[in-house]
């Protein structure tokens, strides 16, 4: 049978981690908000460079090299998961995301996340790089110019015709969906419909820089855009799975220390019952020594 004090530890222990659950949560219910409006700043740029794309293409609408790649050529992509565990099937729903989305024979991934490369490579993906999932805004920053890096060099070394962008995105509570945007080949269509939108004054702005390099130089934004905002929604879904897990976390130490607590108090009750039944045996037996 086990001894009041080590019940009694068990106890502390159990209160210890609820008490550490409940940071988490807390942590992880500002978190999504912070991820949230991380992701949502970025709107006001995405409609700057989506001007300037206007401005640039207007009149001399520009198809880039190798827009016509087919659905079964090689597909390389930046697949953003987490650092961390404890965060439900957060990783397992992107990872099987991915292995649906490269069912032909994949070329090279990132992986934004330890825990998610872990899971890419036993699916029987080729992860080339982890990269560690950034915390703060300028850290987002930081990691989307390195993975814009890499999407260049796949498109000039590896000569990639297919570049996808995975992630989740956050869909109210603790739900999310994976998401799959293509980042190369350029989206055409909605490139075109932003060259041809009506322009709100009467003269368009002028540029000096040639044509070309500007029109370069704004698509690279709008990459930028792309993965600045999936990395936010990535991390503000990760939180909310935290929070979701750290809930169910929180009700089963709940349980569990509610059935401690009444062993405990059992079986002290039961130490106290076994010390008044000794002291009672004793003064009996005190009682009975002949005088």
């Amino acid at each position: 049978m086990e001894t009041l004090e080590s019940l009694k530890r068990r106890v502390e222990r159990t209160r210890d981690l609820q008490s550490v659950v409940k940071s988490m949560k807390a942590l992880a219910a500002v978190k999504i908000r912070h991820f949230e409006q991380t992701a949502d700043s970025v709107g006001t740029y995405r409609q700057a460079v989506e001007l300037g794309l206007q401005v640039a293409f207007a009149g001399r609408f520009w198809r880039p090299d190798r827009t016509e790649a087919r659905e079964s050529r090689q597909a390389f992509a930046i697949v953003i998961g987490s650092d961390q565990g404890l965060c439900g099937q957060f990783n397992d729903q992107i990872t099987a995301a991915a292995r649906e989305q490269l069912k032909q024979p994949a070329g090279d991934l990132i992986a934004v996340g330890h825990q998610v490369a872990d899971r890419l490579s036993l699916a029987g993906l080729r992860v080339a790089e982890r990269l560690a999932v950034p915390h703060s805004s300028g850290a987002i920053a930081r990691t989307v110019g390195t993975l814009l890096v890499r999407a260049d060099r796949w498109r000039r070394d590896a000569r990639a015709e297919r570049i996808l962008l995975l992630h989740n995105q956050r869909r109210g509570g603790a739900s999310s969906e994976p998401q799959a945007v293509q980042l190369w080949p350029l989206d055409l269509d909605w490139l075109r419909e932003v060259a041809e939108r009506p322009w709100e004054s009467r003269s368009l702005p002028t540029y000096r820089i040639p044509g070309a390099q500007l029109q370069a130089a704004l698509i690279r934004q709008h990459l930028f855009v792309i993965l600045f905002r999936g990395l936010a929604e990535s991390m503000a879904a990760e939180q909310a799975s935290r929070l979701a897990a750290m809930q169910t976390a929180e009700r089963d130490i709940a349980d569990r220390l509610e059935a401690l607590s009444k062993r405990h108090q059992q079986q002290r009750q039961r130490a106290i019952t076994d010390e008044l039944l000794d002291i009672t045996s004793g003064r009996r037996a005190l009682q009975r020594r002949p005088r």
